[in-house]
């Protein structure tokens, strides 16, 4: 464990890494988990959020254990509908995204940074639309970012995600275990550092 300190509430540990005090929620997947789980944040003193998950690759070079930066999602879900207007974009907070982007690039790692289609309705995701997505040059699918972006900019935290190609529905490639276990390891380490960084610049 990177933490110290840490007390354990059900699905969420609090501790310190250096010195700063982090959370860590294990949340359940899918938007309406993680629109619950920032609603409540923003009842206390948040000020950044990073979501690390996984996405499936939607092109060719993007390969199990691969990172992938959103900045912003392509809104095909219903959890934020009940927030706000489908108009309002879903972006990565910019300060934060620099921040990550920094990070994974100084430490050399393999990455992509674009635009991701989340969704909520994993049965529907057919090869025509994922396909479609794809030509269209997004990077990838997840079922999260979206409702994080959005719901955290409504309640002015700041949030960004980092994401670990699972698979790869377009070049058929499956998942490998020990390529998505490196690759969230990767994306713990640099969202700690991140999250110290932000509190001390």
């Amino acid at each position: 464990s990177k933490m110290t300190r840490v007390r354990n509430y059900k699905s969420i540990s609090i501790g310190f890494y250096k010195d700063l005090q982090i959370g860590v929620l294990n949340s359940k997947f899918g938007g309406p988990a993680v629109a619950m789980v920032v609603h409540t944040l923003s009842k206390t003193n948040t000020k950044n959020l990073i979501g690390v998950g996984y996405c499936g690759g939607l092109q060719e070079n993007i390969h199990c254990g691969d990172l992938v930066l959103p900045i912003a999602c392509v809104r095909d879900e219903g959890s934020c509908d009940r927030y706000v207007n489908k108009a309002y974009p879903a972006i990565a907070d910019l300060d934060l995204y620099n921040t990550l982007i920094d990070a994974v690039r100084e430490g050399g790692l393999t990455y992509h940074s674009g635009l991701v289609w989340s969704t909520d309705a994993i049965l529907l995701e057919t090869s025509a639309l994922v396909r479609e997505w794809s030509n269209r040059g997004i990077l990838g699918v997840d079922m999260e970012s979206i409702v994080l972006f959005t719901i955290a900019r409504l309640f002015k935290i700041k949030a960004a995600s980092l994401l670990v190609a699972s698979d790869n529905p377009i070049t058929g490639k499956e998942t490998v275990t020990e390529k998505i276990a490196e690759g969230i390891t990767q994306a713990i380490d640099i969202s700690f550092d991140c999250l110290r960084a932000k509190n001390t610049c």
